[in-house]
């Protein structure tokens, strides 16, 4: 890593991932009325053919031609039979983790596109967990987007299990009243994609106006041997409610009135339950209750710590921020970004690190020290922070400011760079 900039190589890989993802779901659409074919791909592939994005290679092409990115025109259509509860935006939240999940990434690429903020940790172990038993804090949400990067993998384990599922950061991005995370993992680069001669195959299949049945068997032959998608990266979409410590689930149209409603998670009832949510009301499901029971598995209850863990980091994490005390800005010689660099051309997966927040100890209640950077004049996003205003009667208040884009009136001129903030325990003596 440059001191002065942040390539997030591992976008571009999940990008690369994505793309492949595509071009085997646009075969099995082809060959799934051959019959010659169709029963071949199927036992080799275990992807849905559902999931169609007929333009996908335009997303790399809009990225590099720094285009805004169209936050649905990149995800899979929604079935014909759901379309009237469905939208594009939830069908894809539905598949929670490894190769399913990563449909949702164009989505929360395209909403972090807007801020291209990062907050950088060199020790995870910075960020508290914090269950929701005693505070929920998502709706201090720094900013609408941006991704939680760590400098070394974040590892996480589950009790009486030999899988450690590693992490190089997550794009975090907020809509209404949900929270998506999309969790990228460590391994997408050696574990993930198709291999260059994998990728060639599948273009000579598609070739001329018929499919090349040579191609497709050769195809066939190595995914049967070296196929990723039988063991994907561990990706994660987890959307959460930020008033309630639930996850999105589906959505469905309920009886007796057949409402459409949204279904949740509980991930802290015990056993955990599904709650829905209509007219900004949240009600058990007795109906399902039985169905949980049944699937109440040692492997249902790993998913559960899981999707707890990253909900109680994510909260951890906005507590932190939130507490961190804006400061007049000091510049401190050798560490951060000048402000001549920040003229050079960037590509769309790197940004200029502008800031370092030193956190001195785990108390949150003593007074932080904040170094920052150079580079505030071109645009960026402010992220929210607390103000202590004082009223007339002579008592304070404490308000909440959400983020706000400094210098907006640059950027139809100015492309966003973006900015990352790297977070470290103390200052380096």
């Amino acid at each position: 890593m440059n001191h002065s900039r942040l390539l997030l190589k591992e976008l571009m890989d999940t990008l690369l991932f994505w793309e492949d993802m595509c071009a085997i779901s646009v075969l099995q659409k082809r060959v799934s009325g051959a019959t010659n074919y169709g029963h071949k791909v199927e036992n080799t592939l275990s992807l849905w053919a559902d999931k169609y994005v007929r333009d996908f290679k335009n997303l790399q092409v809009d990225l590099l031609s720094k285009k805004p990115i169209n936050s649905t025109a990149f995800l899979p259509e929604v079935p014909k039979f759901s379309k009237g509860w469905f939208d594009k935006i939830d069908y894809s939240r539905m598949k929670h983790f490894d190769a399913d999940a990563v449909y949702f990434y164009p989505y929360a690429l395209s909403q972090w596109m807007k801020t291209k903020k990062v907050f950088r940790f060199e020790n995870d172990g910075i960020i508290p967990l914090i269950s929701p038993a005693k505070a929920n804090y998502l709706n201090l949400l720094p900013c609408d987007s941006f991704i939680i990067n760590f400098l070394e993998p974040l590892e996480v384990g589950v009790e009486n299990s030999d899988v450690v599922k590693r992490y190089k950061s997550c794009v975090v991005t907020r809509s209404e009243k949900v929270i998506d995370t999309f969790w990228i993992p460590d391994d997408i680069e050696t574990k993930g994609s198709l291999s260059p001669h994998q990728r060639k195959l599948l273009r000579e299949t598609f070739k001329g106006k018929k499919i090349n049945e040579k191609s497709l068997n050769k195809l066939c032959s190595s995914l049967s041997i070296s196929n990723p998608y039988k063991d994907p990266p561990h990706f994660y979409t987890l959307t959460y409610h930020i008033e309630k410590p639930l996850m999105f689930g589906w959505k469905i149209p309920f009886p007796p009135d057949f409402e459409v409603v949204s279904i949740y998670h509980d991930l802290y009832s015990n056993p955990a339950s599904m709650v829905k949510e209509y007219n900004q009301e949240f009600g058990l499901i007795p109906e399902l209750e039985d169905i949980i029971k049944s699937n109440n598995s040692q492997e249902f209850q790993g998913g559960v710590k899981m999707q707890k863990i990253f909900f109680e980091l994510l909260n951890g994490f906005c507590f932190m921020m939130s507490e961190i005390k804006p400061k007049t800005p000091l510049l401190i010689p050798g560490k951060d970004t000048e402000s001549t660099l920040l003229s050079r051309e960037f590509v769309w997966n790197e940004i200029p690190i502008t800031k370092v927040d030193y956190i001195n100890d785990s108390d949150f209640q003593n007074e932080l020290k904040i170094g920052y950077g150079s580079g505030e004049k071109s645009p960026h996003v402010r992220r929210g922070h607390w103000r202590n205003i004082l009223k007339k009667d002579g008592s304070t208040e404490k308000v909440w400011i959400d983020q706000v884009m400094v210098r907006q009136d640059k950027l139809e001129k100015e492309e966003l760079k973006g900015n990352v903030t790297v977070v470290k325990e103390k200052r380096e003596t």
